[in-house]
């Protein structure tokens, strides 16, 4: 079924029992409703406020859309194919978003905010995608679930919620945005490691993984409450790495930054559960400090500093 031109203020619903869907024209709906059999892509300069959308029988769901804000109520694609959704603009997942039979990944980026608040899961291997544009926020009240990894891509985040990647990595972009990485662990983080990206670093809420962490920080990285990893824990900072209470540790853990701890007794970085210490700082000529305060027995690997250890 080819949707050549749709034009209504109202409700426009498609059903194509034998075949796939397309769109050779806009479409411009309050809501679009299709279902189709092998595939639906509308991949028009489309003006949808609310989409749904059902498909079976192979293919892949897809909808470029340019209005503002756009509702997703639902999409199933019990084919083994992708959904992907790509809206200028907010984007409000309020209904199930599902893959299921196959191998198909979930891809949902928006301009502007992206927020789930319902339950978005890719099949088998497959992984999921969200993009909340560069100064978007992300907001998830829900569940995320991609066994091929999930990804997020903000600007910031307000809520996290529960992200499960199997034994894939859990990544956060939040370019240069300041983030609390406490938010993260408001819910449940199931993954193999968690990669996240920002701006400065707080752990105001804290962070406890289960599995490898890597924390890059385009700024400063500064621990007020425990952040720990089962695994290895690396954080490497522009900036400078600091905090004097709740510790930081992991199985091995690595610090780089422009200083650690600041110079001084009573300026140590505290360190938590920590098995073998390394890293390296690089600071100013004759302003390098390398001072950590551990909490037990530290076995100590590679630290290169200028003066201070």
């Amino acid at each position: 079924m080819d949707l050549k031109l749709v034009d209504t203020t109202t409700t426009a619903s498609f059903v194509s029992a034998g075949g796939a869907i397309t769109d050779s024209g806009v479409i411009s709906a309050s809501t679009l409703t299709t279902t189709s059999v092998g595939g639906t892509t509308l991949d028009n300069a489309n003006t949808v406020r609310s989409f749904n959308a059902t498909n079976k029988g192979g293919g892949a769901v897809s909808l470029t859309n340019t209005a503002a804000p756009l509702a997703v109520t639902g999409i199933s694609n019990a084919g083994g194919g992708a959904i992907t959704v790509t809206n200028t603009g907010q984007v409000n997942v309020t209904g199930v978003v599902s893959a299921t039979g196959g191998n198909g990944s979930i891809t949902i980026t928006a301009s502007s905010p992206l927020n789930v608040t319902n339950t978005i899961t890719a099949a088998g291997t497959g992984s999921v995608t969200l993009t909340a544009g560069s100064a978007g926020a992300f907001n998830n009240t829900s569940t995320v679930t991609g066994p091929g990894g999930v990804t997020v891509n903000s600007g910031s985040i307000t809520a996290f919620g529960t992200v499960n990647a199997g034994t894939s990595t859990i990544t956060v972009n939040n370019g240069a945005g300041a983030l609390d990485i406490g938010l993260l662990d408001a819910g449940t983080l199931t993954g193999s490691a968690l990669s996240v990206t920002s701006g400065n670093m707080t752990t105001v809420s804290g962070l406890a993984f289960t599995g490898n962490m890597t924390l890059n920080s385009s700024g400063a990285i500064t621990v007020t409450n425990a952040v720990s990893s089962t695994g290895s824990l690396s954080a490497t900072a522009t900036g400078a790495i600091t905090g004097t209470a709740g510790g930081i540790g992991g199985s091995s853990l690595t610090l780089n930054g422009s200083t650690v701890g600041t110079a001084g007794a009573g300026n140590e970085l505290l360190l938590g559960t920590v098995g073998t210490l390394s890293g390296s700082v690089n600071g100013a000529a004759g302003t390098d400090v390398f001072n950590v305060k551990a909490g037990g027995a530290l076995s100590i690997g590679t630290i290169t500093t200028g003066t201070t250890v």
